[in-house]
Order: structure tokens, then sequence, then C-alpha cells
């Protein structure tokens, strides 16, 4: 509170309540953050599952989450696209017609830097 907010207040007392109140709403909005934690902690038990990762995984597979999202590795290696004169033509084509580089990475099926290395 700044010396120019403290010269509004008539009396000491009238200070000393606006300082309480404003005390009180900060330990409220403490307290609920508190009890939003505790509740979260203990989420999983409430619903029925007996750690947090089986009910992130639960989450994550109502949701449709890839095995990689879930925290697993994929087995193997990556796969490369080969980029040939075609998918060159292509991305070439798409960016002249005003496409955007993450959309013509989506249609022609390689990364958005792969698209802008294609675009120079």
């Amino acid at each position: 509170m700044s010396n120019i907010d403290v010269i509004k207040y008539a009396t000491k007392e009238a200070l000393e309540a606006e300082l309480v109140k404003n005390a009180q709403a900060q330990a409220d909005a403490l307290w609920q953050a508190s009890e939003k934690s505790r509740r979260l902690a203990n989420l999983h038990q409430e619903l029925g599952f007996r750690t947090t990762r089986d009910l992130i995984a639960a989450l994550q597979q109502l949701g449709g989450a890839t095995t990689a999202v879930a925290g697993k590795k994929k087995e193997g290696k990556r796969t490369r696209t080969t980029i040939t004169d075609a998918i060159r033509n292509q991305v070439k084509e798409l960016a002249a017609s005003g496409k955007k580089a993450p959309s013509i990475a989506k249609q022609v099926g390689v990364s958005t830097p792969t698209v802008y290395k294609i675009l120079g």
C-alpha cells in the first residue's frame, strides 16, 4: 500500500479495518488453493484408481493419447521420408497458392522444418 493510498483513510481504525479485510481475503485465497492442492493429490483415490499414474493412463487412453504421449518410447527407428522432386514441387505449389508451412507439412507428410528447407 503506497503513501497516497494511506492518505484516503480518515482514521487509523478505518485503515486497520481495510488492512484486516485485505489480509482475510488473502488468507481465504491461500486456503482455497491449499484445499484444491490436497484434493488433487488424492483425486486418484477418490475416483477409484490405485495410483496417480493409473489415473493419468486412463485419462490418456480416454483422450486417445499415443504411447509416446503416455511416456513410453516407440519401438524401432524413426523412418525418414525421402524428399522426391514430386514432393518438392508440391511444397512449392502449395506455398505459391498461399498456404502456410505447417499446413503444407501436414498435407504433404513432411516436417515443417523440411518445408522451410525446400522453400529456401
